[in-house]
């Protein structure tokens, strides 16, 4: 297989038997695969079953991210791990309709690995999506032989299902694995590097462990016939047992040689095999003392002693002789382990030594990554690390969507494997500006120059630390190497033998990329051709960046890592060490901060904590409120050491305004490069400012003078949020000064997004020295966003946010202004703190448009300001605060803002940890509540209190109409408290208990309620546990109960008797008329007694019985109560067990039914008799309209009389026969029936065995059909006869709209056959010839006829054999069409040339 660009790459096909050790499994034939063609990687193909029908669907497929058998968890190996990340890049689904079907790839799966009948296995691993068998054996090979290894597999059905896959979905589901593995296989580009097994040199033991092998087979020989011979012995049991014992060990004993053979290239794993030896030598020693146990045992027998004796003696010598054996192996092997011990250097033939150069670079890193000098301005601020340094905490996120865990990560740990990972080879650390990301590749780089990294850690086996600095790379990676590491003095040949030495040491390499998000878009590509392995694929590699930056490489990384920076131990111990001179001063900045604990966010970020103490030194204790503040201190603490070092007097002039000019300049030199994505530039951009103070003031870092790739000198800023806070400088001034206006800023979107950080601090300048032009601002981006369809709010918000000062005025002021001029009724905010719930709610003074509030993460001590507004808000309608943590006491306030508000219908406290108080202060305020109509407080911490508390709120409430309290903890008390309010209330229509605890005794109580409710709709009860006395109590009380439409008791424990009691009820109830019993126990009986019930109900329309017991019985019951029921109209019997016997019954008793309109029994057992019985009353009923026999065991004759009987039949307008067996007789009868039948308009018959005859008795009684509309034929055998046969009827056909032939082997001929006879054709619009053989010419004949066709608005012609010809055909004909919408050539061989005459 290969690519476009002719890179190719043999791929080995090798069948297994199902299971992993079996003979012929996937243990031995990988094994086997391994040894004879050493691949570079192993993929295990084919179809699973799924376990959770909510995370994956039917033909989706799962890659094994981790792998649980019954002895292992697993994640899929290094470099495979890498990969599968991004499987689905490119991949698109074999299927007709793949956007519609949207099949996914699941590359983070957990897969078990075992029988699908290990059922507990199965539930105690509820995270895994899918159950194989194969998977295990491929591990297991791949694992002792050191080979990349993954599992791919498509879901053909659900192992909690009780029916079993159809062939089709076996198919579809190994063709959709198959397809995403030659997805990856089309680009050998990925696994060039990739090490084949067996590739590296052998060693010279090689014979030996031959030799080992083949007497090893001797043995098992030997054994053999010795097993034949003791069949005449006396005690043969023991004896048998005895050998079998002996023979199982030595099968043992095989399978280690088989690994070590694998081993025995993999010049790294010395003392592996050396240990792997030895315990085979014990092993062999245990065997020796049990064939002398087994020959003093034999002593007494006669019959063939001699020779048995002599047997038992030559296998004695023979494991003597192979213990000898190892022991000379053994010495070889550690005499080659010292050997190899020696420095690498010895494989290089010249004997260059890379020691000198590697001790050089050791030194820089003492002398030059040693120190912490953040500030160069400051040069007082100049610590080593021994008395600096302060832990930064680093925790660990998962790959999946970068969520945060609580895993915290010491730097010895970092490429430690984990569960996303069983070999880390790339480790990104993210950051946010200023968290440390640099500082901890020095340390790390400093500590390894230092000999300061543990033993027996990742570290250990580093020679070399590379620490490249990606912002200084101007060309690539070894010129980068040589520019920023290599002493001055190395030369040429030096270099590029120290680079030969890398090359080959590259699992003794560690390679530090400090500083992605300062890389330009255009050499980004090539670091991340590092991080994918494309360089040093073998090298380990640590990056650090920012968010934005990290989420362009996230995907290539093994691990990712985030830099939380300093927690509040860590800042205090910082604090410590920087005023280590000055215990007082360091004691008066911690007591401060635990007065003002808000500062502690801010301090989270050591750049800011090393700012706060170089401004607490010179402001002696002023803080600043924001970011912004925080930034203009050290600006003026700057400007005021520049001063005092130019000996310059302080005359008590602001600074900044002093020096205007010369930051308004570098603003505008900052603002510039970000906007052409710079870091650095050149030194005329100074300008006239070049030799004066601009240079001075130390806000500008000059790059290395002595460069060789920069003979002339640059600037960058020390840091980009510098470059981005003097950008937002220039644009203050530009603003005030009026130079630009506001709603420039505010129409250009750049500011919003890639200049975010600028308009952040924008906004906190102009707070500071203009409040009108910030108000004004905020004004013009409000009214530019009125025109916009994304409001960007939580933006908005962050930029006043930036503007906090303590004046409270000012902050007032903004937000009326914001809700003055913003024009939206939604708001959504993904994270409010207290100080933001109080500008929202002052905000919401003003607005008049919101009246969809939503809030998310923690609202806490904010949620008291925002209940305050709302009770004079007269807008808001529905307030969303799910998992936003506001507790019992945030429940409180909303309670009491609901007494006096009038507005609020819909309040959504999802997930919030409300517990009984707060349900219970919410219910006390209900009950003077007059607006609120939805109560969602799904999965709280709701207990049988709180329940009672809401239900007393009930019994005086009069607008409250649903009530959600799914997910909660609930029990028979709460239920009963609930039931007892309900009495009394009368706006309730819907209460949702679904997964509570209430049992038999709470639903007695609520089946009580029901007694006296008259408002009551709709009641959801799914798994509750309740059972047969539940169903019993609820049942009586509905007798009585005239409102409740809809009862869901789905997956519970009803069985029969439970049934009988509700189904008794029906027969008094008159409101009723959706009963959901799927997912019980119900059998036969059950149903029984709900069908003789429906014989007196009048209400009931809808009845799932689904996922049942029931089986012929049952169904011959439940068709009885239709013949004299009047109301039911869907009748749901899909996965149940009905036979024959079931459907005639079901067919006998429909004949007299006038009210059925579906009836579903997909998956079923219903074969020919039974659909003949079916297809029977077909001729009499008049009220089903659709019929649905989806993957049951119908064929010919079934069809036959279904068809025959719907020649009468004037009202099924539907009927499916999906994955059935009906072939062409079957498909002929059908046909015939559609020459009378005027009501149909559906028929599917995909997935059965249809072929051209039967395409053609279709086709030729289509003819005189006038009312089917769609035509199912797909995955059937048609081929080029059976569409001509199809197309000659469109001739006359003037009602069919859609023809699917999707998978039928049609070709050319076939295909211009159905062109010919469309340019006739008046009514069809969507041909789905997908998946066929059609070639050029059959692309040209479809072609043809859209020059004619006026119809046609859908034609799918995707994975066929179509070129550049057959494209150039249709895009000539297209010229003349004028129908055509959407024309499908998806995965085909289509070159330039095609694209050019489509394109024309």
């Amino acid at each position: 297989m290969g690519d476009d660009q002719g890179k190719k790459m043999k791929i080995a096909l090798m069948r297994c038997s199902k299971g992993p050790d079996v003979p012929g499994g996937s243990l031995s034939v990988s094994k086997d695969a391994i040894v004879l063609l050493r691949p570079k990687a192993i993929f295990s193909v084919g179809a699973c079953s799924g376990l959770n029908s909510k995370k994956v669907k039917l033909g989706d497929v799962v890659v094994s991210a981790k792998l649980i058998t019954a002895e292992h968890k697993t994640t899929s190996s290094r470099d495979i791990g890498n990969l599968i990340k991004h499987v689905a890049d490119g991949w698109k689904a074999p299927l007709q309709n793949a956007d519609e079907y949207n099949a996914k790839v699941h590359c983070d799966g957990v897969v078990l690995s075992i029988s699908e009948a290990n059922r507990d296995m199965i539930r105690k691993h509820p995270e895994a999506i899918a159950v194989e068998m194969e998977g295990g054996g491929v591990y297991a090979a791949a694992h002792d032989f050191k080979t990349e290894w993954v599992v791919v597999k498509g879901i053909k059905d659900f192992a909690n299902e009780m029916q079993s896959s159809s062939k089709k979905w076996k198919q579809i589901a190994c063709v959709m694995a198959a397809s995403v593995v030659a997805n990856i296989l089309n680009a050998p580009v990925i696994f060039q590097d990739w090490p084949h097994f067996n590739a590296a040199s052998t060693w010279n033991i090689k014979k030996d462990l031959n030799q080992l092998r083949c007497e090893v087979g001797n043995i098992v020989k030997k054994m053999d016939t010795m097993m034949a011979r003791q069949q005449e012995t006396k005690d043969r049991d023991k004896v048998t047992n005895d050998f079998d014992w002996m023979r199982t060990e030595v099968g043992n004993l095989r399978d280690k040689l088989d690994t070590l053979m694998a081993r025995q290239h993999e010049a790294q794993d010395h003392e592996k095999m050396t240990n792997d030896i030895d315990q085979m030598r014990s092993e062999i020693g245990n065997i020796q003392d049990k064939l002398s146990s087994l020959m003093m045992a034999r002593q007494e027998e006669t019959q063939h002693q001699g020779d048995v004796k002599n047997y038992l003696d030559r296998i004695k010598i023979d494991f003597g002789n192979m213990s000898y054996r190892l022991d000379d192996l053994v010495a070889q092997q550690r005499e080659t382990k010292q050997q190899g011990a020696k420095l690498t250097t010895d494989s290089f033939s010249d004997g260059f030594d890379p020691t000198g150069i590697i001790d050089n670079i050791r030194q820089l890193y003492k002398n030059r990554e040693g120190w912490l000098a953040p500030f160069p301005w400051c040069e007082d601020f100049h610590f080593s690390f021994d008395d600096i340094y302060t832990r930064l905490k680093v925790i660990c996120r998962k790959k999946t969507k970068g969520t945060p865990t609580d895993r915290v990560v010491t730097m010895s740990e970092i490429f430690n494997q984990h569960e996303e990972c069983e070999e880390p080879r790339v480790v990104l650390i993210e950051g946010k500006p200023g968290m440390g990301k640099t500082t901890y590749c020095k340390k790390v780089v400093f500590d390894w120059a230092s000999g300061k990294h543990a033993t027996g850690n990742c570290f250990a086996n580093i020679v070399i630390v590379l620490l490249i600095k990606c912002r200084d790379v101007e060309s690539g990676l070894w010129e980068a190497i040589e520019d920023q590491l290599l002493p001055r003095e190395v030369g040429e040949d030096q270099r590029e033998r120290f680079f030969d030495f890398i090359r080959h040491n590259q699992s003794n390499v560690l390679l530090v990329l400090d500083g992605l998000d300062e890389v330009s878009e255009k050499k980004l590509p090539m670091f991340s051709e590092i991080i994918q392995g494309r360089v040093l694929p073998n090298c380990r590699v640590v990056a650090t960046a920012r968010h934005e930056a990290g989420v362009k490489v996230r995907k290539y990384c093994n691990t990712l890592l985030e830099v939380e920076g300093f927690t509040e131990e860590d800042v205090q111990s910082f604090i410590r060490k920087y005023f280590k001179a000055e215990p007082n001063l360091a004691k008066q900045l911690t007591a401060h901060l635990y007065i003002d604990r808000k500062l502690y966010e801010i301090l989270t970020n050591p750049l800011n904590t090393a700012l706060l103490c170089l401004v607490y030194e010179d402001l002696k204790g002023i803080f600043p409120e924001s970011r912004t503040k925080l930034y203009m201190e050290i600006v003026e603490c700057v400007l005021r050491r520049y001063r005092t070092k130019q000996q310059l007097p302080e005359n008590g002039e602001d600074l900044v305004d002093l020096y205007e000019s010369q930051l308004k300049h570098l603003g505008s030199i900052a603002l510039k490069d970000l906007l052409e994505d710079n870091l650095d530039f050149d030194e005329k951009e100074l300008g006239k400012h070049k030799a004066s103070d601009l240079p001075g003031f130390g806000f500008l870092s000059v790059q290395p003078g002595g460069s060789k790739l920069r003979p002339t000198r640059r600037y960058s800023f020390l840091h980009k949020t510098f470059q981005e806070f003097f950008a937002a400088f220039y644009l203050s001034c530009q603003l005030i000064q009026k130079e630009i206006s506001t709603n420039s800023i505010a129409a250009d979107k750049k500011y919003r997004h890639q200049l975010k950080e600028v308009l952040l601090f924008t906004f906190g300048m102009l707070a500071a020295r203009c409040e009108e032009t910030v108000v004004n601002l905020l004004k013009s981006i409000a009214t530019q966003l009125n025109q916009e369809e994304e409001k960007e709010v939580d933006f908005i918000l962050e930029c006043v946010n930036e503007c906090k000062k303590k004046n409270k005025n000012v902050d007032e002021k903004l937000a009326t202004t914001l809700g003055a001029s913003l024009q939206t009724e939604t708001v959504e905010v993904s994270r409010v703190d207290e100080t933001l719930a109080v500008f929202l709610s002052n905000f919401l003074k003003t607005n008049t448009t919101v009246t969809n509030l939503t809030l998310r993460k923690s609202l806490q001590g904010g949620v008291a300001a925002l209940a305050e507004c709302l009770k004079n808000n007269k807008t808001l309608t529905m307030l969303d605060l799910k998992f936003t943590k506001i507790g019992d006491d945030g429940a409180a306030a909303l309670g009491e803002c609901l007494k006096y508000n009038k507005s609020l219908t819909t309040l959504n406290l999802f997930s919030n940890k409300i517990g009984d108080d707060g349900a219970a202060a919410l219910g006390e305020c209900l009950k003077y509540n007059k607006s609120l109509t939805t109560l969602n407080l799904i999965d709280n911490e709701i207990g049988d209190d709180g329940a009672a508390a809401l239900g007393e709120c009930l019994k005086n409430n009069k607008t409250l109409t649903m009530l959600d309290l799914k997910f909660t903890k609930i029990g028979d008390d709460g239920a009963a408290a609930l039931g007892e309010c309900l009495k009394y209330n009368k706006s309730l229509t819907t209460l949702n208990l679904f997964s509570n605890k209430i049992g038999d005794d709470g639903a007695a109580a609520l089946g009580e309620c029901l007694k006296y409710n008259k408002s009551l709709t709709t009641l959801n009860l799914i798994d509750n546990e309740i059972g047969d006395d539940g169903a019993a109590a609820l049942g009586e009380c509905l007798k009585y109960n005239k409102s409740l439409t809809t009862l869901d008791l789905s997956d519970n424990e009803i069985g029969d008797d439970g049934a009988a009691a509700l189904g008794e009820c029906l027969k008094y109830n008159k409101s009723l008329t959706t009963l959901d019993l799927s997912y019980n126990t119900i059998g036969d009986d059950g149903a029984a007694a709900l069908g003789e019930c429906l014989k007196y109900n009048k209400s009931l329309t809808t009845l799932d019985l689904s996922d049942y017991e029931i089986g012929d019985d049952g169904a011959a019951a439940l068709g009885e109560c239709l013949k004299n029921n009047k109301t039911l109209t869907m009748l749901d019997l899909k996965f149940t067990k009905i036979g024959d016997d079931g459907a005639a019954a079901l067919g006998e008793c429909l004949k007299y039914n006038k009210s059925l309109t579906t009836l579903d029994l997909f998956s079923n057992k219903i074969g020919d008799d039974g659909a003949a019985a079916l297809g029977e009353c077909l001729k009499y009923n008049k009220s089903l309209t659709t019929l649905n026999l989806i993957d049951n065991e119908i064929g010919d004759d079934g069809a036959a009389v279904l068809g025959e009987c719907l020649k009468y039949n004037k009202s099924l307008t539907t009927l499916n026969l999906f994955s059935n067996k009906i072939g062409d007789d079957g498909a002929a009868a059908l046909g015939e029936c559609l020459k009378y039948n005027k009501s149909l308009t559906t028929l599917n018959l995909i997935d059965n065995e249809i072929g051209d005859d039967g395409a053609a008795a279709l086709g030729e009684c289509l003819k005189y059909n006038k009312s089917l509309t769609t035509l199912y034929l797909r995955y059937n055998k048609i081929g080029d006869d059976g569409a001509a046969a199809l197309g000659e009827c469109l001739k006359y056909n003037t009602s069919l709209t859609m023809l699917s032939l999707l998978d039928n082997k049609i070709g050319d001929d076939g295909a211009a056959a159905l062109g010919e006879c469309l340019k006739n054709n008046k009514s069809l619009t969507t041909l789905d010839l997908s998946d066929n053989e059609i070639g050029d010419d059959g692309a040209a004949a479809l072609g043809e006829c859209l020059k004619y066709n006026k119809s046609l608005t859908t034609l799918d012609l995707s994975d066929n054999e179509i070129g550049d010809d057959g494209a150039a055909a249709l895009g000539e004909c297209l010229k003349y069409n004028k129908s055509l919408t959407t024309l499908d050539l998806n995965h085909y061989k289509i070159g330039d040339d095609g694209a050019a005459a489509l394109g024309e």
